[in-house]
């Protein structure tokens, strides 16, 4: 009793004890050997991490569903403020702090929020991914969990003692009800002629099979009977793994060794996240009252300009991966800002009816100019919030003319042939626009309106080509002409 005694406090110290990994922050390996664990994630958090807070609910919902199957989550909390508390409404299995963001470093894992996941047998399925990334693998590795059947044998206690064993660990799926069995009718008969042989080893490491086949055995080793598990991949005929003990007349403790052979065997080397090539550790500034409160001032401030200044004045400093990290999320912020100004500026021009196409068009001048004068006044423009206006190529002027071949392919003159050549009778239509504003424009000129193109004739720098809305047509024009109008394009 005593010897089983020991054994037993030797296994659960195998499945928990604690140590730290090759980053000197937190082992995997000890979490992915604990009884029920099947698949572990390590999420790296900060409070002041937007997309880290919104990740949370989908956090949750996979904890909800898969936690009681053996899915474990760790946060790793990254610099979140001097603050290592539980998350607001949310309940990892663990909180590990990063303080200073040196696992984060370490892991390259410094573009928050990030995520890794990990099988109990040490593989990864996830390397810098993201809460989804860990949701698509977390149901693939479910949806396609092992089922193994364990063979009776000539011994029914000691299969029932395998099977009992074996369901304590939770690490792979044993069959046991009729239509279990039923179902896997199959797998005996394929496997039934299959030459298992201890040479023909799996791959170390790789995941047990979908469909797997457990051999009880007793087999003489040297001068002593022992009791063999063996674990066959029926997919591929080969061994995955083995767990012996020795026989010694004490069933239990037996096929308490045995299992947990089995298991050792089955848990290979814990794969961690690529580091690259070794980088000489930043050597952090000391912790100093200056640098104390120009964070604190950063973080009420919220600027920035106030965060660029922290950066600048302790680039080492405690703050300073948080202040990399807020000065990205302002910037985002202030460019999706600018991209929501522009489109509510550019809708104003949609409902004038000034899109044609993917380009926005200015009002029309009000007074005629020559082509330098119409070049200067685009450049100049601020209007509508814009003043990236500038004078149009001929091949876009072209495409506000309408009910005319002049405005199509029919007419060469365009953007990539600007020689008096390219000019021909397709360039022109009849005169319909005098008096008849919007006839051949679509954006309502007429009444002998002459717009400028930024577009000068090939071997004549003294002309530049022009769009008449009188006749839809399109020809030279000297530039130095103050005849014509201008409408400006961005």
């Amino acid at each position: 009793m005593k010897r089983i005694f020991v054994f037993v406090l030797f296994f659960a110290v195998f499945f928990t004890l604690s140590a730290w990994d090759e980053f000197n922050q937190y082992s995997i390996a000890d979490e992915l050997r604990k009884p029920g664990v099947k698949l572990v994630a390590v999420d790296f958090y900060a409070t002041w991490c937007v997309p880290c807070n919104e990740a949370i609910p989908k956090w949750k919902k996979l904890q909800e569903k898969y936690g009681d199957k053996g899915f474990k989550l760790i946060v790793v909390s990254v610099q979140s403020e001097g603050s290592c508390s539980q998350p607001p409404q949310w309940n990892p299995d663990k909180i590990v702090c990063d303080y200073d963001g040196d696992i984060a470093d370490a892991w390259h894992a410094n573009d928050l929020p990030q995520a890794f996941l990990w099988s109990w047998q040490g593989n990864l399925l996830v390397a810098h991914g993201g809460v989804d990334n860990v949701v698509a693998a977390v149901e693939n590795y479910f949806k396609k969990i092992p089922r193994v059947y364990v063979e009776e044998g000539s011994d029914k206690n000691i299969y029932q003692l395998v099977r009992s064993k074996l369901r304590e660990n939770s690490k792979i799926e044993i069959v046991a009800s009729d239509t279990e069995r039923k179902a896997l009718a199959e797998l005996r008969k394929k496997s039934a002629n299959l030459n298992y042989d201890q040479k023909l080893q799996c791959k170390l490491g790789e995941e047990v099979s979908a469909n797997s086949r457990l051999v009880i055995s007793k087999q003489k080793r040297g001068k002593k009977d022992a009791l063999v598990l063996e674990l066959f991949s029926v997919e591929k005929g080969c061994l995955t793994a083995s767990g012996t003990a020795t026989m010694h007349g004490n069933p239990e403790q037996e096929v308490a060794e045995a299992v947990y052979n089995l298991l050792k065997n089955l848990l290979g080397d814990v794969k961690m996240p690529e580091k690259g090539e070794k980088q000489a550790k930043v050597q952090k500034q000391s912790s100093n009252s200056a640098d104390a409160k120009a964070c604190e001032y950063a973080r009420s401030d919220k600027s920035l300009e106030t965060w660029n200044e922290y950066l600048e004045s302790f680039p080492n400093g405690e703050c300073s991966f948080e202040a990399k990290q807020q000065i990205k999320k302002i910037k985002k912020e202030m460019e999706e800002k600018e991209r929501q100004a522009i489109a509510a500026k550019e809708a104003e021009y949609i409902k004038k009816g000034r899109k044609v196409g993917n380009l926005i068009w200015s009002d029309r001048s009000s007074n005629e100019m020559n082509w330098e004068t119409a070049k200067q006044y685009c450049e100049n423009l601020s209007e509508g919030g814009f003043t990236d206006w500038r004078l149009p190529t001929i091949s876009e002027l072209k495409t506000t003319i309408q009910n005319c071949q002049s405005g199509g392919s029919s007419c060469r003159v365009s953007d990539s042939c600007l020689s008096g050549s390219c000019y021909s009778d397709s360039c022109f239509c009849d005169v319909r626009g005098y008096n008849n504003g919007g006839y051949y424009s679509k954006l309502g000129d007429g009444d002998n309106v002459i717009l400028w193109s930024s577009s000068t004739l090939v071997y004549d720098t003294v002309s530049a080509w022009i769009v008449s809305f009188n006749s839809g047509s399109l020809y030279d024009r000297e530039k130095a002409k103050n005849d014509g109008s201008v409408r400006c394009v961005r």
